[in-house]
């Protein structure tokens, strides 16, 4: 979650008004809220996108939290 955490801080920083979608199927929304409370400005926000990314047949899984979508 560092790496995500640090990039959503730079996604935030350079570029105002952003609205970022994680896709996700188990994060708790305690953390999505934290991110928006301390990360996101002013009319930046990140949404939890709740989605089972094993029926994805775009998605392949390439370890217990990490994905990427299939060309």
């Amino acid at each position: 979650m560092t790496a995500v955490e640090t990039t959503l801080k730079s996604l935030f920083y350079h570029t105002p008004r952003v609205t970022v979608y994680l896709a996700n199927e188990d994060i708790l929304a305690e953390w999505f809220r934290n991110i928006n409370h301390h990360l996101a400005g002013p009319g930046s926000r990140l949404v939890d996108l709740k989605i089972a990314l094993a029926r994805l047949p775009l998605v392949k899984r390439l370890g217990p939290t990490s994905i990427s979508m299939v060309t």
